[in-house]
């Protein structure tokens, strides 16, 4: 069952809903990968948002909503270096943080020596 959200959260969506779109960012490269391209016809958040069917199609008003929400979580999140705060909200493990954790490996060879 959807989790109902707070009657003071900017977000119009139940927590379900904001945590699907907020994964598709992450999973789709980050906020850094969402920024608008000049003379692109469709940018990246709309391509985004017609792979997650929940949010409807062109025109509908939940695209709208979809659009308001990133640009509260760009202004308050993204852009202010908070956005791990943003995916601990909402119980995200970011794939963007783990692929830059370098591998490191179980056993070093000793340095070869000449």
């Amino acid at each position: 069952m959807p989790t109902p959200r707070k009657s003071n959260d900017k977000d119009p969506f139940n927590r379900d809903t904001s945590k699907l779109l907020l994964q598709g960012i992450d999973d789709n490269g980050g906020p850094g990968a969402f920024r608008n391209k000049i003379g692109e016809k469709k940018q990246k958040l709309e391509r985004l948002l017609e792979k997650l069917k929940v949010f409807g199609s062109k025109g509908d008003p939940r695209r709208e909503q979809a659009n308001q929400v990133y640009q509260y979580w760009k202004k308050n999140y993204f852009e202010t270096g908070k956005y791990d705060k943003l995916l601990q909200k909402y119980d995200i493990q970011s794939s963007i943080t783990l692929e830059k954790i370098p591998a490191t490996p179980l056993f070093s060879s000793p340095p070869k020596t000449s």
